[in-house]
C-alpha cells in the first residue's frame, strides 16, 4: 500500500531530482523509494555490525 507523505526539501534539490526522473523515465515518488530502501538497508547492516560488539 502506497501513502502520501509531505516533505520540506531544498527547491534546487527538487528540480535536480525532476530532471533526473525524465532521463530514467521514471516518477520522483519511485527514485525517492529506492533511495530510502538502500539507505534502510545499509543503516540496518550498520545497526546488525554494531550490536555484534
Amino acid at each position: 500500500m502506497r501513502r502520501k507523505t509531505t516533505l520540506s526539501i531544498e527547491a534546487d534539490l527538487i528540480d535536480r531530482m525532476k530532471i533526473q526522473s525524465v532521463r530514467e523515465r521514471r516518477d520522483v515518488s519511485t527514485i525517492t523509494e529506492a533511495l530510502y530502501c538502500a539507505y534502510l538497508e545499509k543503516a540496518e547492516k550498520m545497526t546488525a555490525k554494531q550490536k555484534e560488539k
